[in-house]
Protein backbone atom coordinates (compact mmCIF):
# COMPACT_ATOMS: atom_id res chain seq x y z
CA UNK A 1 0.00 0.00 0.00
CA UNK A 2 2.41 2.90 0.99
CA UNK A 3 1.11 6.09 2.76
CA UNK A 4 2.75 9.34 4.15
CA UNK A 5 3.66 8.33 7.80
CA UNK A 6 1.71 5.08 7.13
CA UNK A 7 -0.44 3.86 9.69
CA UNK A 8 -2.30 1.05 9.98
CA UNK A 9 -3.91 -2.19 11.28
CA UNK A 10 -4.40 -5.21 10.58
CA UNK A 11 -6.83 -7.68 11.39
CA UNK A 12 -7.58 -12.12 10.82
CA UNK A 13 -10.42 -12.79 8.57
CA UNK A 14 -12.33 -16.18 9.42
CA UNK A 15 -14.61 -16.46 6.18
CA UNK A 16 -12.91 -14.79 3.21
CA UNK A 17 -15.85 -15.51 0.87
CA UNK A 18 -17.94 -13.32 3.42
CA UNK A 19 -15.18 -10.69 3.50
CA UNK A 20 -15.22 -10.42 -0.07
CA UNK A 21 -19.19 -10.25 -0.30
CA UNK A 22 -18.81 -7.24 2.25
CA UNK A 23 -16.26 -5.12 0.20
CA UNK A 24 -18.62 -5.87 -3.11
CA UNK A 25 -21.23 -4.63 -0.98
CA UNK A 26 -19.87 -1.28 -0.44
CA UNK A 27 -18.70 -0.90 -3.73
CA UNK A 28 -15.31 -2.42 -3.55
CA UNK A 29 -13.62 -3.69 -6.85
CA UNK A 30 -10.45 -5.72 -6.89
CA UNK A 31 -7.75 -3.76 -8.60
CA UNK A 32 -4.57 -6.14 -8.43
CA UNK A 33 -3.37 -9.45 -7.51
CA UNK A 34 0.35 -9.61 -5.83
CA UNK A 35 2.57 -12.77 -3.80
CA UNK A 36 5.44 -12.14 -2.13
CA UNK A 37 8.06 -13.58 0.18
CA UNK A 38 9.64 -11.42 3.26
CA UNK A 39 12.62 -12.43 5.15
CA UNK A 40 12.72 -10.96 8.58
CA UNK A 41 15.98 -10.20 10.12
CA UNK A 42 16.86 -8.96 13.92
CA UNK A 43 20.34 -8.25 15.55
CA UNK A 44 22.49 -11.20 16.19
CA UNK A 45 23.90 -9.64 19.59
CA UNK A 46 21.09 -6.65 20.50
CA UNK A 47 17.73 -7.42 21.85
CA UNK A 48 15.39 -4.75 19.64
CA UNK A 49 11.71 -4.95 20.04
CA UNK A 50 10.11 -6.11 16.63
CA UNK A 51 7.13 -4.43 17.32
CA UNK A 52 8.78 -0.76 17.09
CA UNK A 53 11.87 -2.10 14.42
CA UNK A 54 11.46 -4.33 11.58
CA UNK A 55 14.17 -4.96 8.96
CA UNK A 56 13.45 -7.25 6.26
CA UNK A 57 14.11 -8.39 2.45
CA UNK A 58 11.25 -8.53 0.12
CA UNK A 59 11.26 -11.18 -2.95
CA UNK A 60 8.18 -10.45 -5.21
CA UNK A 61 7.00 -13.76 -6.24
CA UNK A 62 6.78 -12.50 -10.00
CA UNK A 63 9.38 -10.08 -10.35
CA UNK A 64 7.18 -7.21 -10.23
CA UNK A 65 9.77 -4.99 -8.24
CA UNK A 66 13.35 -5.40 -7.28
CA UNK A 67 14.47 -7.40 -4.21
CA UNK A 68 14.76 -4.74 -1.53
CA UNK A 69 15.93 -4.70 1.98
CA UNK A 70 13.40 -2.35 4.02
CA UNK A 71 13.99 -0.97 7.13
CA UNK A 72 10.93 0.58 9.28
CA UNK A 73 10.41 2.24 12.57
CA UNK A 74 6.87 2.49 14.42
CA UNK A 75 5.16 4.00 16.85
CA UNK A 76 2.24 3.05 19.04
CA UNK A 77 -0.91 5.12 19.01
CA UNK A 78 -3.47 4.40 21.67
CA UNK A 79 -6.91 6.07 22.08
CA UNK A 80 -9.93 4.51 23.67
CA UNK A 81 -11.40 2.42 21.21
CA UNK A 82 -8.22 1.56 18.65
CA UNK A 83 -4.23 1.02 19.04
CA UNK A 84 -2.24 1.19 15.50
CA UNK A 85 1.11 2.04 14.32
CA UNK A 86 2.70 4.60 13.01
CA UNK A 87 5.54 4.89 10.48
CA UNK A 88 8.11 7.47 12.18
CA UNK A 89 9.59 8.05 8.71
CA UNK A 90 6.87 9.84 6.08
CA UNK A 91 8.21 7.19 3.46
CA UNK A 92 6.68 4.49 5.78
CA UNK A 93 9.42 1.60 4.79
CA UNK A 94 12.59 3.17 4.16
CA UNK A 95 13.95 0.82 0.44
CA UNK A 96 17.97 0.92 1.73
CA UNK A 97 18.92 -1.82 -0.59
CA UNK A 98 18.27 -3.09 -3.99
CA UNK A 99 19.29 -6.02 -5.60
CA UNK A 100 19.54 -10.10 -5.65
CA UNK A 101 18.23 -11.71 -2.84
CA UNK A 102 21.95 -13.59 -1.93
CA UNK A 103 23.48 -9.82 -1.52
CA UNK A 104 20.41 -8.68 0.65
CA UNK A 105 21.26 -11.49 2.13
CA UNK A 106 24.80 -11.01 2.50
CA UNK A 107 24.56 -7.05 3.46
CA UNK A 108 22.29 -7.52 6.42
CA UNK A 109 24.76 -10.69 7.14
CA UNK A 110 27.83 -8.56 7.25
CA UNK A 111 25.86 -6.06 9.55
CA UNK A 112 25.48 -8.61 12.24
CA UNK A 113 21.86 -9.61 11.47
CA UNK A 114 20.21 -12.94 11.62
CA UNK A 115 17.37 -14.46 9.81
CA UNK A 116 14.65 -14.39 12.05
CA UNK A 117 11.10 -15.83 10.19
CA UNK A 118 10.68 -16.35 6.55
CA UNK A 119 6.61 -15.21 5.66
CA UNK A 120 5.01 -15.89 2.48
CA UNK A 121 1.93 -13.54 1.29
CA UNK A 122 0.14 -15.54 -1.23
CA UNK A 123 -3.34 -14.88 -2.95
CA UNK A 124 -2.58 -11.46 -2.12
CA UNK A 125 -5.53 -8.89 -3.57
CA UNK A 126 -5.58 -4.86 -2.88
CA UNK A 127 -9.13 -3.92 -3.37
CA UNK A 128 -9.95 -0.39 -3.67
CA UNK A 129 -13.76 0.91 -1.94
CA UNK A 130 -14.01 4.21 -4.63
CA UNK A 131 -17.25 5.26 -3.15
CA UNK A 132 -15.65 5.73 0.51
CA UNK A 133 -12.00 7.09 -0.90
CA UNK A 134 -10.14 4.24 0.52
CA UNK A 135 -8.16 0.50 -0.35
CA UNK A 136 -7.73 -2.48 1.84
CA UNK A 137 -5.67 -5.55 1.26
CA UNK A 138 -6.55 -9.38 1.84
CA UNK A 139 -3.27 -11.81 1.96
CA UNK A 140 -3.36 -15.46 2.72
CA UNK A 141 -0.48 -16.37 4.78
CA UNK A 142 0.33 -20.25 5.52
CA UNK A 143 0.65 -20.92 9.07
CA UNK A 144 -1.40 -17.93 9.80
CA UNK A 145 -4.82 -18.07 7.51
CA UNK A 146 -6.60 -14.80 5.85
CA UNK A 147 -5.44 -11.62 7.00
CA UNK A 148 -6.45 -8.23 5.91
CA UNK A 149 -4.95 -4.70 6.24
CA UNK A 150 -6.10 -1.08 6.31
CA UNK A 151 -3.57 1.81 6.04
CA UNK A 152 -4.11 5.20 6.38
CA UNK A 153 -1.85 8.48 5.84
CA UNK A 154 -0.28 9.66 9.50
CA UNK A 155 0.46 13.14 9.17
CA UNK A 156 -2.66 14.22 11.47
CA UNK A 157 -3.34 11.34 13.81
CA UNK A 158 -6.67 12.49 14.67
CA UNK A 159 -7.73 11.78 11.02
CA UNK A 160 -5.98 8.68 10.76
CA UNK A 161 -7.40 7.33 13.78
CA UNK A 162 -10.77 8.47 12.62
CA UNK A 163 -10.05 6.94 8.95
CA UNK A 164 -9.13 3.52 10.42
CA UNK A 165 -12.30 3.78 12.78
CA UNK A 166 -14.50 4.35 10.15
CA UNK A 167 -13.18 2.00 7.73
CA UNK A 168 -12.87 -0.79 10.31
CA UNK A 169 -16.65 -0.27 10.73
CA UNK A 170 -17.37 -0.06 6.64
CA UNK A 171 -15.99 -3.57 6.15
CA UNK A 172 -17.57 -5.13 9.06
CA UNK A 173 -14.27 -5.71 11.30
CA UNK A 174 -14.92 -5.00 15.28
CA UNK A 175 -12.34 -2.45 16.33
CA UNK A 176 -11.87 -5.28 19.17
CA UNK A 177 -9.74 -7.35 16.49
CA UNK A 178 -7.76 -4.49 14.81
CA UNK A 179 -4.54 -5.37 15.58
CA UNK A 180 -1.75 -2.90 15.59
CA UNK A 181 1.29 -5.22 15.93
CA UNK A 182 3.41 -6.19 12.27
CA UNK A 183 2.38 -9.10 10.34
CA UNK A 184 5.46 -10.27 11.48
CA UNK A 185 4.99 -10.29 15.37
CA UNK A 186 1.21 -11.64 14.57
CA UNK A 187 3.04 -14.89 12.61
CA UNK A 188 5.55 -15.31 15.11
CA UNK A 189 3.84 -15.54 17.98
CA UNK A 190 1.42 -17.83 16.61
CA UNK A 191 4.28 -20.33 15.34
CA UNK A 192 5.46 -19.03 19.55
CA UNK A 193 8.68 -17.97 18.08
CA UNK A 194 9.05 -14.78 19.87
Amino acid sequence: MGAKFECEVRFLIKDIGAHKKQLQKIGGKLKYRYAFTDYYYRPEKKVWGPIRRIIRIRKWSKGEEPTTIYFVKNEIIESKRIKFKRSMYPEGKLPLFSGSLKRCREILTDLDFVEWITLKKQRAEFWDIPKYKFGTAIEYIPGLGWTGELEVEGNNIQKAKEKLERQLKLINIDQKQADFRPISVIYAEKLNLL
